[in-house]
């Protein structure tokens, strides 16, 4: 019994896996909300073709306008930012390593919250994230990112991913 409990452990993590690294090929992944507002809007879908009343049709075409609009959104939540890395200094093991960021907004409007992810090899944890509060039009802001420095050497810096999502939430 043991078992047959590790192989579907091992199939439910082997599926987070690949759904993982197809999630990183798109564009814009959806969250378990966008998941289940996909889901509302295919099944009230279809229900509008299987029952077509004026009812149905108007709930399936609002579920499927919130989608497609969240979806656009998303894809324009990273425009006209602009992120530089700027000179960080040396550290020690166990101390601190100063890496700061400078972004600026150069859009003519006010952008949402967004998600700065960076792996790196000699911190203490494999990625570190840091939340950037909305920017306004023309607003360039320091980040100061203090990662402790687990390990000891010369690493080359991974590539800094900027994450965003929609207002809804959905991507």
């Amino acid at each position: 019994k043991a078992s047959i409990m590790q192989k579907k452990h091992a199939a439910r993590k082997s599926l987070r896996e690949k759904l993982a690294s197809l999630c990183e090929s798109l564009p814009a992944c959806p969250t378990a909300r966008g998941v289940a507002m996909l889901l509302a809007a295919f099944f009230s879908l279809l229900n509008a073709m299987i029952n077509p009343n004026m009812a149905s049709f108007l709930f399936s075409a609002t579920c499927i306008s919130i989608v497609i609009s969240s979806f656009i959104l998303c894809l324009f939540s990273l425009r006209k930012l602009a992120l530089r890395r700027e000179i960080g200094r040396d550290a020690m093991r166990n101390g601190v390593v100063p890496l700061p960021l400078r972004i600026v907004n150069e859009g003519s409007m006010t952008r949402q919250a967004q998600l700065i992810r960076e792996q790196s090899p000699f911190a203490s944890q494999p990625t570190f994230d840091t939340l950037v509060e909305p920017l306004l039009p023309g607003e360039c802001r320091m980040i100061q990112r203090m990662p402790v420095a687990k390990r000891r050497g010369r690493y080359q810096l991974s590539t800094i991913k900027l994450l965003g999502g929609d207002p809804a939430g959905l991507f």
